[in-house]
């Protein structure tokens, strides 16, 4: 879905957009697809055919998907409210993986726990400011519902 949303709203990708891209996406064949879509769309735009060539085979197979896709994404909300949606998604399950692999430092009888709870508070601050983001989201979406 994001890959879709990227190749066909590529205006939704700012340059701060595909550095969290980068960041948040988990390796694989999907993000090397959205990578080449967004490097596609700064030199001048997203064609498919063009992307096509700079992918291995699987990463072709999937960009084809996608790009022979017409399907509407979503009824009920806009492109821009889907791609924050991903994205948050994207970096929950980031801030997630982080908190897994914390706890199992911490269950390290050798750490050094002040600065593993150090880590631990910078990480819940993190998780509280995705939360209050994902709320002020949902607010602005409810508000545009009553209008």
């Amino acid at each position: 879905m994001l890959a879709r949303l990227c190749l066909q709203h590529p205006t939704l990708v700012s340059d701060e957009m595909a550095l969290k891209l980068h960041d948040v996406l988990p390796a694989g064949a999907w993000k090397s697809i959205i990578l080449q879509i967004i490097e596609a769309a700064e030199d001048g735009g997203a064609d498919a055919l063009v992307i096509e060539s700079q992918l291995d085979e699987e990463a072709r197979l999937r960009l084809r998907e996608i790009a022979m896709d017409d399907a509407p994404l979503d009824g009920e909300r806009s492109a821009d409210q889907i791609f924050d949606d991903l994205i948050g998604w994207f970096d929950l399950r980031k801030i997630t993986a982080r908190e897994k692999d914390l706890k199992r430092r911490l269950a390290d009888p050798e750490a050094d726990y002040e600065a593993l709870l150090k880590e631990r508070h910078a990480l819940l601050i993190e998780r509280r400011s995705h939360m209050k983001r994902v709320e002020r989201g949902s607010n602005a979406e409810a508000n545009e519902g009553q209008e």
